[in-house]
């Protein structure tokens, strides 16, 4: 790789996560308006308000685990590790400290794509899909803070 293609990467990474910080704070603002009706039961009971922030919270959760994924692609590119496989991928990041598994990582991942591709009436269903999103919320900070610092460490401004 050339130092013109790694520093054109590591200008990427840093635009990256300055988008990570604002879809961070935008996730963080809504669970906190969710947090209180967790866990949850049902969402037979829900008001039209109390379900569009709901749909703000999975969709901003899906969104920064997408944006947390293209950002460790980036890290693995710079550091010319394997990323054709995202499996490659998020096994470094596990050997770096950015993910504290490769399996919480997935067990996240299959959330997020539960997200974007599954839909049940069933009330019940449909809250247990939100207890998931946010116990798994904090996973998706931490391994941002995690992505952040190594990105501080490993490429100085």
């Amino acid at each position: 790789m050339t130092l013109t293609v790694r520093a054109d990467l590591i200008a990427a990474l840093r635009r990256k996560l300055d988008q990570l910080g604002n879809m961070g704070e935008h996730l963080d603002y809504t669970r906190r308006k969710v947090s209180g009706r967790f866990p949850m039961r049902s969402l037979a009971e829900m008001d039209p308000d109390g379900l569009e922030v709901l749909a703000a919270f999975k969709g901003r959760f899906a969104e920064l685990q997408d944006h947390l994924a293209s950002a460790m692609r980036l890290v693995a590119r710079i550091e010319e590790v394997n990323a054709d496989a995202f499996t490659y991928v998020v096994n470094y990041m596990e050997k770096i400290g950015v993910v504290s598994s490769a399996e919480a990582w997935n067990e996240a991942r299959a959330v997020r794509n539960d997200a974007a591709h599954e839909y049940t009436d069933d009330p019940a269903g449909q809250a247990a899909f939100f207890n998931e999103v946010y116990e798994k919320t904090p996973f998706l900070f931490e391994t941002r803070a995690a992505l952040q610092d190594f990105c501080r460490r490993t490429y100085p401004a």
